[in-house]
Protein backbone atom coordinates (compact mmCIF):
# COMPACT_ATOMS: atom_id res chain seq x y z
CA UNK A 1 0.00 0.00 0.00
CA UNK A 2 3.03 2.25 0.05
CA UNK A 3 3.19 4.24 -3.15
CA UNK A 4 6.13 5.72 -5.05
CA UNK A 5 6.04 8.88 -2.96
CA UNK A 6 6.59 6.88 0.24
CA UNK A 7 9.55 5.03 -1.29
CA UNK A 8 11.12 8.24 -2.58
CA UNK A 9 10.78 9.99 0.78
CA UNK A 10 12.17 7.01 2.67
CA UNK A 11 15.29 6.59 0.54
CA UNK A 12 15.89 10.32 0.21
CA UNK A 13 15.94 10.63 3.99
CA UNK A 14 18.21 7.59 4.29
CA UNK A 15 20.65 9.00 1.71
CA UNK A 16 20.89 12.20 3.73
CA UNK A 17 21.35 10.48 7.11
CA UNK A 18 24.00 7.95 5.94
CA UNK A 19 26.68 10.47 4.85
CA UNK A 20 25.98 12.64 7.90
CA UNK A 21 26.71 9.71 10.21
CA UNK A 22 29.88 8.89 8.26
CA UNK A 23 31.12 12.49 8.42
CA UNK A 24 30.43 12.87 12.14
CA UNK A 25 32.28 9.65 13.06
CA UNK A 26 35.22 10.24 10.75
CA UNK A 27 35.80 13.97 11.24
CA UNK A 28 34.25 14.52 14.66
CA UNK A 29 35.40 11.43 16.55
CA UNK A 30 38.51 10.66 14.43
CA UNK A 31 37.44 7.08 13.76
CA UNK A 32 38.97 5.15 10.85
CA UNK A 33 37.42 5.89 7.47
CA UNK A 34 36.21 2.34 6.79
CA UNK A 35 34.53 2.11 10.19
CA UNK A 36 32.83 5.46 9.59
CA UNK A 37 31.60 4.33 6.17
CA UNK A 38 30.30 1.08 7.66
CA UNK A 39 28.46 3.04 10.34
CA UNK A 40 27.01 5.29 7.63
CA UNK A 41 25.70 2.24 5.75
CA UNK A 42 24.10 0.96 8.95
CA UNK A 43 22.57 4.40 9.51
CA UNK A 44 21.22 4.32 5.95
CA UNK A 45 19.53 0.96 6.51
CA UNK A 46 18.14 1.84 9.94
CA UNK A 47 16.73 5.11 8.64
CA UNK A 48 14.98 3.35 5.77
CA UNK A 49 13.56 0.65 8.07
CA UNK A 50 12.35 3.09 10.72
CA UNK A 51 10.79 5.39 8.13
CA UNK A 52 9.02 2.47 6.46
CA UNK A 53 7.63 1.24 9.79
CA UNK A 54 6.41 4.76 10.60
CA UNK A 55 4.74 5.07 7.19
CA UNK A 56 2.93 1.75 7.62
CA UNK A 57 1.82 2.71 11.12
CA UNK A 58 0.46 6.01 9.80
CA UNK A 59 -1.57 4.20 7.13
CA UNK A 60 -2.92 1.69 9.67
CA UNK A 61 -4.07 4.50 11.96
CA UNK A 62 -5.55 6.44 9.07
CA UNK A 63 -7.76 3.54 7.92
CA UNK A 64 -8.24 1.85 11.34
CA UNK A 65 -6.46 -1.37 10.36
CA UNK A 66 -4.71 -3.87 12.59
CA UNK A 67 -1.27 -5.26 11.79
CA UNK A 68 -2.71 -8.54 10.57
CA UNK A 69 -5.25 -6.80 8.33
CA UNK A 70 -2.61 -4.53 6.89
CA UNK A 71 -0.29 -7.47 6.24
CA UNK A 72 -3.05 -9.48 4.54
CA UNK A 73 -4.14 -6.61 2.29
CA UNK A 74 -0.55 -5.75 1.43
CA UNK A 75 0.22 -9.34 0.42
CA UNK A 76 -2.89 -9.58 -1.74
CA UNK A 77 -2.03 -6.31 -3.46
CA UNK A 78 1.49 -7.51 -4.24
CA UNK A 79 0.14 -10.73 -5.73
CA UNK A 80 -2.41 -8.80 -7.79
CA UNK A 81 0.31 -6.49 -9.13
CA UNK A 82 2.36 -9.52 -10.22
CA UNK A 83 -0.70 -11.00 -11.92
CA UNK A 84 -1.35 -7.81 -13.87
CA UNK A 85 2.27 -7.82 -14.99
CA UNK A 86 1.75 -11.32 -16.32
CA UNK A 87 -1.32 -10.18 -18.23
CA UNK A 88 0.62 -7.28 -19.68
CA UNK A 89 3.30 -9.63 -20.96
CA UNK A 90 0.65 -11.66 -22.83
CA UNK A 91 -0.51 -8.77 -25.04
CA UNK A 92 2.16 -9.25 -27.67
CA UNK A 93 1.68 -13.02 -27.74
CA UNK A 94 -1.94 -12.96 -28.83
CA UNK A 95 -2.46 -13.28 -32.58
CA UNK A 96 -6.06 -12.10 -32.81
CA UNK A 97 -7.11 -8.50 -32.41
CA UNK A 98 -10.18 -9.50 -30.44
CA UNK A 99 -8.09 -11.49 -27.95
CA UNK A 100 -5.67 -8.61 -27.59
CA UNK A 101 -8.56 -6.23 -26.90
CA UNK A 102 -10.01 -8.55 -24.28
CA UNK A 103 -6.74 -8.93 -22.39
CA UNK A 104 -6.04 -5.22 -22.58
CA UNK A 105 -9.47 -4.27 -21.16
CA UNK A 106 -9.26 -6.83 -18.36
CA UNK A 107 -5.75 -5.73 -17.42
CA UNK A 108 -6.85 -2.10 -17.40
CA UNK A 109 -9.87 -2.85 -15.19
CA UNK A 110 -7.73 -4.92 -12.82
CA UNK A 111 -5.21 -2.10 -12.40
CA UNK A 112 -7.98 0.36 -11.63
CA UNK A 113 -9.33 -1.87 -8.86
CA UNK A 114 -5.84 -2.38 -7.42
CA UNK A 115 -5.12 1.35 -7.40
CA UNK A 116 -8.44 2.09 -5.67
CA UNK A 117 -7.68 -0.44 -2.94
CA UNK A 118 -4.16 0.99 -2.54
CA UNK A 119 -5.57 4.44 -1.93
CA UNK A 120 -8.27 3.13 0.41
CA UNK A 121 -7.46 -0.27 1.94
CA UNK A 122 -10.92 -0.50 3.51
CA UNK A 123 -12.33 -1.18 0.04
CA UNK A 124 -10.44 -4.49 -0.05
CA UNK A 125 -13.37 -6.15 1.71
CA UNK A 126 -15.67 -5.04 -1.12
CA UNK A 127 -13.42 -6.73 -3.70
CA UNK A 128 -12.31 -9.90 -1.92
CA UNK A 129 -13.65 -12.15 -4.67
CA UNK A 130 -11.64 -10.15 -7.20
CA UNK A 131 -8.35 -10.84 -5.37
CA UNK A 132 -9.07 -14.42 -4.33
CA UNK A 133 -10.94 -15.81 -7.36
CA UNK A 134 -11.57 -13.59 -10.36
CA UNK A 135 -8.10 -12.22 -11.07
CA UNK A 136 -6.27 -15.58 -10.67
CA UNK A 137 -8.85 -17.26 -12.93
CA UNK A 138 -8.43 -14.57 -15.58
CA UNK A 139 -4.66 -15.03 -15.49
CA UNK A 140 -4.89 -18.80 -15.95
CA UNK A 141 -7.42 -18.53 -18.78
CA UNK A 142 -5.36 -15.88 -20.52
CA UNK A 143 -2.21 -18.03 -20.40
CA UNK A 144 -4.05 -21.05 -21.82
CA UNK A 145 -5.71 -18.94 -24.49
CA UNK A 146 -2.37 -17.50 -25.61
CA UNK A 147 -0.77 -20.93 -25.63
CA UNK A 148 -3.54 -22.41 -27.78
CA UNK A 149 -3.72 -19.42 -30.12
CA UNK A 150 0.01 -19.71 -30.87
CA UNK A 151 -0.35 -23.32 -32.00
CA UNK A 152 -0.72 -23.77 -35.72
CA UNK A 153 -2.91 -26.81 -35.38
CA UNK A 154 -6.24 -26.68 -37.17
CA UNK A 155 -7.75 -29.47 -35.15
CA UNK A 156 -11.46 -29.14 -34.46
CA UNK A 157 -11.06 -29.70 -30.74
CA UNK A 158 -8.43 -26.98 -30.51
CA UNK A 159 -10.67 -24.52 -32.33
CA UNK A 160 -13.58 -25.37 -30.05
CA UNK A 161 -11.36 -24.90 -26.99
CA UNK A 162 -10.21 -21.53 -28.29
CA UNK A 163 -13.78 -20.33 -28.84
CA UNK A 164 -14.83 -21.53 -25.39
CA UNK A 165 -11.84 -19.86 -23.78
CA UNK A 166 -12.55 -16.63 -25.62
CA UNK A 167 -16.17 -16.77 -24.51
CA UNK A 168 -15.07 -17.37 -20.91
CA UNK A 169 -12.72 -14.39 -21.10
CA UNK A 170 -15.63 -12.24 -22.30
CA UNK A 171 -17.67 -13.34 -19.30
CA UNK A 172 -14.78 -12.63 -16.93
CA UNK A 173 -14.39 -9.20 -18.48
CA UNK A 174 -17.98 -8.44 -17.48
CA UNK A 175 -17.31 -9.87 -14.02
CA UNK A 176 -14.32 -7.57 -13.55
CA UNK A 177 -16.45 -4.59 -14.59
CA UNK A 178 -18.97 -5.62 -11.94
CA UNK A 179 -16.18 -5.85 -9.35
CA UNK A 180 -15.14 -2.32 -10.27
CA UNK A 181 -18.69 -1.05 -9.83
CA UNK A 182 -18.87 -2.79 -6.46
CA UNK A 183 -15.69 -1.07 -5.30
CA UNK A 184 -16.99 2.31 -6.47
CA UNK A 185 -20.52 1.83 -5.11
CA UNK A 186 -19.94 3.89 -1.96
CA UNK A 187 -18.24 6.68 -3.89
CA UNK A 188 -21.05 6.78 -6.44
CA UNK A 189 -23.67 6.93 -3.68
CA UNK A 190 -21.78 9.69 -1.91
CA UNK A 191 -21.47 11.61 -5.18
CA UNK A 192 -25.21 11.29 -5.81
CA UNK A 193 -25.96 12.66 -2.35
CA UNK A 194 -23.63 15.59 -2.91
CA UNK A 195 -25.22 16.31 -6.29
CA UNK A 196 -28.71 16.21 -4.76
CA UNK A 197 -27.62 18.56 -2.00
CA UNK A 198 -26.03 20.91 -4.54
CA UNK A 199 -29.21 20.94 -6.65
CA UNK A 200 -31.38 21.67 -3.60
CA UNK A 201 -29.06 24.48 -2.53
CA UNK A 202 -29.03 25.98 -6.01
CA UNK A 203 -32.83 25.78 -6.22
CA UNK A 204 -33.28 27.53 -2.87
CA UNK A 205 -30.81 30.23 -3.84
CA UNK A 206 -32.61 30.79 -7.15
CA UNK A 207 -35.98 31.05 -5.41
CA UNK A 208 -34.59 33.53 -2.88
CA UNK A 209 -33.10 35.70 -5.65
CA UNK A 210 -36.36 35.63 -7.59
CA UNK A 211 -38.31 36.59 -4.45
CA UNK A 212 -36.05 39.56 -3.76
CA UNK A 213 -36.31 40.66 -7.39
CA UNK A 214 -40.11 40.46 -7.33
CA UNK A 215 -40.30 42.42 -4.06
CA UNK A 216 -38.14 45.17 -5.54
CA UNK A 217 -40.25 45.34 -8.70
CA UNK A 218 -43.56 45.59 -6.81
CA UNK A 219 -44.74 49.30 -7.07
CA UNK A 220 -47.96 50.68 -5.61
CA UNK A 221 -50.61 51.43 -8.27
CA UNK A 222 -51.26 55.21 -8.46
CA UNK A 223 -54.75 56.40 -7.62
CA UNK A 224 -56.91 57.92 -10.41
CA UNK A 225 -56.34 61.66 -10.75
CA UNK A 226 -59.05 64.12 -9.68
CA UNK A 227 -58.81 67.68 -11.10
CA UNK A 228 -60.30 69.29 -8.00
CA UNK A 229 -57.99 67.43 -5.62
CA UNK A 230 -54.98 68.20 -7.80
CA UNK A 231 -55.90 71.89 -7.86
CA UNK A 232 -56.37 71.94 -4.09
CA UNK A 233 -52.97 70.26 -3.49
CA UNK A 234 -51.30 72.70 -5.86
CA UNK A 235 -52.86 75.64 -3.98
CA UNK A 236 -51.57 74.23 -0.70
CA UNK A 237 -48.07 74.02 -2.07
CA UNK A 238 -48.09 77.69 -3.25
CA UNK A 239 -47.11 80.37 -0.66
CA UNK A 240 -49.83 82.72 0.63
CA UNK A 241 -49.86 86.12 -1.13
CA UNK A 242 -51.80 88.20 1.43
CA UNK A 243 -51.68 88.13 5.16
CA UNK A 244 -55.02 88.58 6.87
CA UNK A 245 -54.73 90.81 9.90
CA UNK A 246 -56.62 89.77 13.01
CA UNK A 247 -59.74 91.73 13.76
CA UNK A 248 -59.63 93.69 17.00
CA UNK A 249 -62.79 93.67 19.07
CA UNK A 250 -61.91 96.96 20.72
CA UNK A 251 -62.10 100.14 18.76
CA UNK A 252 -59.69 102.92 19.09
CA UNK A 253 -60.61 105.82 21.31
CA UNK A 254 -60.44 108.36 18.54
CA UNK A 255 -62.93 106.37 16.48
CA UNK A 256 -65.71 106.61 19.20
CA UNK A 257 -67.35 110.11 19.45
CA UNK A 258 -67.50 111.68 22.92
CA UNK A 259 -71.03 112.05 24.40
CA UNK A 260 -71.78 113.85 27.64
CA UNK A 261 -73.91 111.95 30.16
CA UNK A 262 -77.48 113.05 30.64
CA UNK A 263 -78.50 114.51 33.94
CA UNK A 264 -81.47 112.61 35.45
CA UNK A 265 -83.44 114.66 38.05
CA UNK A 266 -83.88 113.09 41.44
CA UNK A 267 -87.43 112.38 42.60
CA UNK A 268 -88.23 113.81 46.01
CA UNK A 269 -90.09 111.54 48.39
CA UNK A 270 -92.56 112.70 51.09
CA UNK A 271 -91.33 112.49 54.67
CA UNK A 272 -92.26 109.40 56.60
CA UNK A 273 -94.54 109.57 59.63
CA UNK A 274 -93.56 108.42 63.09
CA UNK A 275 -95.44 105.16 62.73
CA UNK A 276 -93.78 104.38 59.40
CA UNK A 277 -90.31 105.09 60.78
CA UNK A 278 -90.97 102.81 63.79
CA UNK A 279 -92.23 100.03 61.60
CA UNK A 280 -89.24 100.41 59.25
CA UNK A 281 -86.76 100.32 62.12
CA UNK A 282 -88.38 97.19 63.56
Amino acid sequence: MLNIGHHFLRYALAIVIGPIVTGILWMGFNLPFFISVFAGVIGFGLTAMITKAYQKRTIRKQFNLTKSEYKLIDEQLEEAVETTRTLSSLFTKVRSIKGFRQLYDMNKTSKRIINIVKNNPQKFYQAETFFYAHLPSVSELAEKYVMLSREKMKDHDVQVALRQTQHALTEYSNILEEDLREVLADDIQSLKMELDFAQITAKRFKERVQGETNSNNDVETPLPSNPEIDEFEAALQQPAKEVVKPVSLQKKAEDVPFKEPEMVPLKKEAPRTRMERRHFNN
